[in-house]
């Protein structure tokens, strides 16, 4: 990272958040037993995760899906800060919308 990336980098990162945002980041935060991750392998994530990487996974790596940023991979060829933050977008849009579903779902 050039002097003039690391910088703008700063300046994004130290940028005042609104209550929003903040709620938003105290949310994603992960959890202690998200980071264990031993809930998750008794629910069988793992295996799904393997599934769905085999097909999804798979297909998309031969359409050339994964080489930019998109909600499911960083992306091959951009790995800078930018492709980050917009990975970060679409996991958080992905949440949401995952969040939403499940309370549909559940009434």
């Amino acid at each position: 990272m050039s002097p003039l990336e690391r910088e703008l980098y700063l300046l994004e990162v130290n940028k005042p958040k609104s209550l929003v945002q903040k709620i938003s980041d105290v949310y994603f935060e992960p959890q202690s037993f998200e980071r264990r991750g031993r809930l998750y392998e008794a629910l069988g994530v793992r295996y799904l995760k393997k599934v769905i990487m085999g097909t999804f996974g798979s297909f998309s790596r031969k359409i050339g899906a994964n080489r930019d940023a998109s909600n499911y991979f960083v992306g091959q060829n951009d790995r800078s800060v930018n492709a980050l933050k917009k990975f970060e977008k679409g996991t958080r849009f992905n949440e949401v919308f995952h969040l939403f579903f499940g309370l549909y779902s559940g009434i």
